[in-house]
């Protein structure tokens, strides 16, 4: 039942546009609509199964019929991401701040291959107090190139704080888009539960959450002050 449960759409849009659960969708009179292809879906809600959205074939075209789990988890996943940063007081970021001693320059126990002594600590960051607004599928311009970010945090008066948010599903960033120096965020996604999971905690790097463009000395937000 639980591998049955990770692989069904349990989630729909709304008329208004909001992410609804099977479970709060089951009673309304809305129609619900697919959040990759834009199919009406039917309530799927009985007794053997789990409950879920099923796509409702009588309006079936091209975009449906190229409807995969994947492709509905990676759109899931954007406007649940979205919703989370639009409705959320807080959004907290931690990271790695490097602390180099502040004697080093003249320390008798280095020498010119020895490395600066410094130490790592562990800081943390509301990004809310910065960031104002989340776009999806916004295009950020650096120089002659264009990246395309599945969501784009930012704050229209300080642009050079942004962040791009990229939700892997089966592809991870370009190399080009890494090498850009722009500040990303990169979540490893493949089930429901794994956006549960960042909704509902606060960002770490780890083995799934992958950080790129940030200065571990200057960390964060660049303009405004904050080391």
């Amino acid at each position: 039942m639980k591998d049955e449960y990770r692989m069904e759409q349990h989630y729909a849009v709304s008329e208004s546009g909001h992410l609804v659960h099977i479970a709060e969708a089951h009673l309304s009179s809305e129609d619900f609509y697919c959040p990759h292809c834009k199919c009406r879906m039917l309530k799927k809600c009985g007794t053997i199964r789990s409950w879920h959205f099923a796509h409702d074939y009588r309006y079936q075209n091209e975009n449906v019929c190229n409807c995969s789990y994947e492709s509905y988890l990676h759109a899931y996943a954007k406007l649940r991401l979205k919703q989370w940063f639009d409705e959320s007081p807080q959004i907290i970021l931690h990271y790695q701040q490097k602390y180099v001693c502040k004697f080093h320059k003249n320390c008798k126990w280095l020498d010119n291959h020895s490395d600066v002594c410094c130490t790592y600590k562990d800081k943390s960051y509301n990004v809310k107090k910065c960031l104002t607004q989340c776009l999806v599928e916004e295009n950020v311009k650096l120089g002659d190139n264009s990246f395309r970010a599945d969501l784009l945090w930012n704050n229209p008066k300080n642009p050079q704080s942004n962040i791009l948010i990229e939700i892997k599903v089966t592809h991870e960033c370009t190399q080009k888009k890494k090498d850009s120096n722009l500040r990303i965020i990169e979540f490893d996604v493949h089930s429901e539960e794994d956006v549960d999971a960042i909704v509902n905690n606060e960002i770490r790097e780890n083995d799934t959450v992958r950080y790129y463009g940030f200065n571990p000395q200057e960390f964060f937000f660049r303009g405004i002050g904050i080391t």
